[in-house]
């Protein structure tokens, strides 16, 4: 799994009672964010944003504005391959802004998620059909 959107994925929480400390597992929950699928974990908007949230490009007009964007690139198509619909929507939320400057790469890389990924959910191959011509929001 993606080191960077491993916490994402699934988060420890610690709230603070009078007299301990309990232990609460949150994790995203299977529902699409683009389609404000009622019951979303509160994770679940975090991780659909995560691109926007960071501000991680760089101009893809210097050698180092390009080295960052293929690591964000190689991040985006490694989480891909994590089995979490929100993840995935993350990814694909990523590779719809990162269209604009690098076509080839993200067409590619959705062709290639496409192709190893048989068993999408149809709004979730929608979604990646929007990506692929940097058609999200």
């Amino acid at each position: 799994m993606t080191p960077v959107l491993r916490p994402l994925a699934s988060a420890t929480i610690s709230p603070k009672s009078r007299s301990n400390v309990t232990t609460t597992r949150a994790r995203c929950s299977p529902h699409l964010s683009h389609l404000d699928e009622p019951g979303a974990s509160p994770l679940n908007l975090a991780c659909y944003m995560w691109w926007d949230i960071i501000p991680f490009g760089g101009s893809h007009n210097t050698p180092s504005g390009n080295l960052l964007n293929a690591a964000a690139l190689s991040v985006m198509t490694e989480t891909l391959n994590i089995e979490s619909i929100a993840c995935r929507e993350s990814a694909l939320h990523g590779l719809g802004h990162w269209h604009a400057a690098y076509p080839a790469e993200v067409e590619l890389i959705i062709d290639r998620f496409f192709s190893s990924h048989r068993k999408l959910r149809p709004e979730t191959v929608n979604y990646a059909k929007s990506a692929r011509c940097g058609c999200v929001q």
